[in-house]
């Protein structure tokens, strides 16, 4: 039986998460203070509303939605960069050694991947198969190469770094569906939000409507994001 897949949750709005967060909470805090004229105009939208939304908003805040996947993917990254640094450095001392115990003959150079590292150099899913060729070369070539100099604690090293690799990229695998279910109780928290505030600006509208200044403070973005330039500015609450 296949797994069914999680649908994707589509935004209300087209700015930035933590910058509609950031309008949501100003438009709370506004409508504390303008709460009798907007009451005026959808009885509804009364103390018990405000407090509702205050409580709505006090959550995600709390939860830290939009922080904590920035920090963790920004950790993650400096670990793989950090990893990946290590791999070119041992790479360069195989090098050294490979052309030192076989001089003038690109031909078995080409057996440790000298002609590949370029390709492979900044790629992780690359790097991690290209270690391994390369530990098996330098293993089939140990005796010349430990009489060329090679300490023979570099293939564990080698062998350290590329099983390092391969947990980081089981965790990103692992990390990228925690991921994808953070962000999609992150967009249901905020589109239940827009939800909420979206009533208020439409009566802020008529509540405001001879005072324009006033009136945009409670203008509210929303729809999908448009790819062309000429129309990359967001639709706001009508």
């Amino acid at each position: 039986m296949k797994n069914k897949q999680t649908k994707r949750l589509h935004r209300k709005y087209n700015i930035k998460d933590i910058h509609f967060r950031f309008k949501a909470d100003s438009i709370i805090s506004k409508f504390k203070e303008d709460i009798d004229a907007i009451k005026d105009i959808d009885p509804s939208l009364n103390e018990n509303y405000l407090t509702f939304a205050e409580e709505q908003i006090k959550n995600i805040k709390e939860k830290g939605l939009d922080e904590i996947v920035v920090c963790e993917t920004k950790l993650k990254t400096t670990n793989i960069n950090s990893m990946m640094a290590e791999a070119r450095r041992l790479y360069g001392t195989a090098k050294f050694y490979f052309t030192k115990a076989f001089p003038g003959q690109p031909a078995i150079w080409n057996e440790f991947g000298a002609s590949d590292y370029g390709k492979v150099r900044a790629s992780q899913l690359l790097m991690m198969p290209f270690l391994t060729q390369l530990i098996l070369t330098i293993k089939k070539y140990r005796e010349v190469m430990l009489q060329a100099g090679m300490k023979a604690t570099l293939i564990t090293d080698l062998e350290v770094i590329n099983q390092n690799l391969s947990g980081e990229s089981t965790l990103q695998e692992q990390g990228k569906k925690i991921r994808l279910s953070d962000t999609q109780h992150r967009v249901a928290a905020l589109n239940a939000l827009y939800d909420t505030i979206a009533p208020i600006c439409r009566a802020a509208k008529l509540a405001f409507a001879e005072d324009e200044a006033h009136r945009k403070i409670y203008i509210l973005y929303h729809g999908r994001k448009v790819k062309r330039k000429s129309e990359n500015k967001p639709k706001a609450e009508e």
